[in-house]
């Protein structure tokens, strides 16, 4: 019988969990989707992913590939799952694929958004799924520098020191910061919140909290609002601010073209792609 692609989006709580890339004997949001298809299905499913998150990184609109023989219809597989997996990990939508669709490599572009509070007293409700700085922000200071990481450049200077990705060029599509933009427990009345919501088809390992990271040092006035340009030109890791924390730190949607793409690639294992992008983006 020739496999069937499904497609899934998943949401999940990544605080427990040692990231998305499966490890052993650590808890990870690859190994209970496996194991929640693995004993729903009836047989050992690998899932791909459209990127990995790090460790406490969320996400709330996850895309994942697998195959499988398996007849059980979406919308029975839909609840089937969602009735067997961690509490802390949902299934959104189950759909039949292209006979190729690869969650990773057919990604037209992945957006992160980055929720954070400002307010002299500590979260405690909210403490694991917003990041909390103790100092206020300017927004106009931080959505000007911002332009600067607009379209293509060499990201050395945002990305992990230990990273293993071969081309530092990245396209930043998108990046927008404003205030509010989401609701979360009423301990954050009163509490200025922002959203940075950040665009690109790929992103650096650590690239994600480390661009955020320098947002908010030039928000507080600790780097001047032109640094950006000067840090981009040293393509040194070490010179820029200290990566964001990963609790604010959300995949938030992954885009996909309307038709397959024209050289789309032969399928990989999630867990043995080399280290990439917005992957990794989520390990601030």
């Amino acid at each position: 019988m020739v496999p069937r692609r499904i497609k899934m989006t998943v949401a999940y709580d990544g605080t427990t969990f040692h990231g998305f890339q499966r490890q052993k004997d650590l808890p990870t949001i690859q190994g209970e989707l496996e194991r929640a298809l693995s004993r729903v299905l009836n047989q050992d499913i690998t899932v791909i992913c459209a990127g990995r998150t790090d460790t406490g990184v969320h996400a709330l609109g996850q895309v994942v590939s697998f195959r499988t023989t398996n007849l059980m219809p979406c919308e029975v597989l839909f609840r089937a799952l969602n009735a067997v997996l961690d509490p802390a990990v949902a299934v959104r939508a189950v759909e039949n694929a292209h006979p190729k669709f690869h969650a990773r490599f057919w990604a037209a572009s992945r957006i992160y958004r980055y929720h954070l509070v400002t307010s002299p007293s500590k979260l405690v409700l909210g403490r694991n799924v917003v990041t909390h700085i103790n100092r206020p922000l300017a927004i106009e200071p931080m959505q000007k520098a911002a332009r600067d990481f607009l379209g293509e450049h060499d990201f050395s200077s945002f990305r992990n020191s230990k990273s293993a990705d071969r081309n530092p060029v990245r396209n930043i599509l998108g990046l927008e910061i404003s205030k509010g933009g989401f609701s979360l427990p009423d301990e954050m009345d009163g509490m200025e919140k922002f959203t940075f919501e950040i665009e690109g088809k790929s992103f650096l390992s650590g690239m994600v909290r480390l661009m955020v990271g320098t947002l908010i040092r030039i928000g507080s006035g600790k780097f001047p609002q032109d640094i950006i340009p000067e840090l981009l030109e040293k393509r040194d890791p070490s010179c820029g601010a200290p990566p964001a924390p990963p609790e604010g730190l959300y995949l938030y949607k992954v885009i996909y073209p309307d038709e397959p793409p024209v050289n789309d690639s032969q399928d990989h294992i999630c867990g043995n792609l080399p280290h990439d992008a917005e992957e990794d983006f989520i390990e601030f």
